[in-house]
């Protein structure tokens, strides 16, 4: 489809907005720069091209926005651009080279901030710290790796005696008492003995 175009309504009187829909080509060139001229010619040297509705762009139509640009440079006007996406920014970063390219967020933005030489809109950023935000936010979640949270989760096997353990426990006998009469105490498990080995205390008679 043909690129087209449609004027936007301005708050601003020093500016002439243009919304463009469909595709930017290089057969398009002759009809961009016709309107390059014809803004001049009105002395509308500074526009605003709401690319929203593009549909395609190619390097080649990257080049005829090129040309449009240095048309109003010439002349000491500009043209910024609003709702171009990545591919469509990127098309343009290789055309432009040293020309003015500025992007903004929306058309009423534009329009404020249009002559704020301080004011500095970096899409690729934003749109880097909304896809890292949106993967934080699917981390959280996603179940984690030990199959639940807080505490339970925490809680590893290691912590538990083995069915091994248990079972030499409750079927080792406590060995006799080399006293006669003295008490017997099972003591604590042996730290870093095999399974199952005790300790006993002598009671005090």
């Amino acid at each position: 489809m043909a690129i087209r175009y449609t004027p936007l309504e301005l708050d601003e009187p020093l500016l002439f907005g243009i919304g463009l829909s469909g595709t930017v080509s290089r057969a398009d060139k002759q009809n961009l720069l016709a309107l390059a001229d014809r803004c001049l010619e009105r002395g509308k040297l500074h526009i605003i091209l709401d690319m929203t509705g593009l549909t395609a762009i190619g390097g080649g139509g990257a080049r005829v926005l090129a040309d449009f640009q240095l048309s109003l440079t010439s002349r000491d006007g500009e043209a910024v651009f609003v709702g171009a996406g990545k591919t469509v920014r990127r098309f343009l970063r290789q055309r432009f080279d040293d020309m003015p390219l500025r992007f903004f967020p929306s058309v009423e933005v534009a329009q404020e901030r249009f002559c704020d030489a301080d004011f500095l809109w970096d899409p690729d950023a934003e749109e880097l710290a909304a896809d890292l935000a949106a993967a934080d936010h699917r981390d959280e979640d996603a179940p984690t790796s030990d199959g639940g949270v807080g505490a339970v989760g925490a809680f590893e096997d290691d912590d538990l005696p083995s069915e091994a353990e248990i079972d030499v426990e409750a079927s080792t006998p406590a060995p006799k008492s080399p006293r006669p009469g003295a008490p017997e105490r099972l003591g604590a498990l042996a730290p870093g003995g095999p399974a199952g080995a005790v300790s006993h205390g002598q009671g005090a008679r």
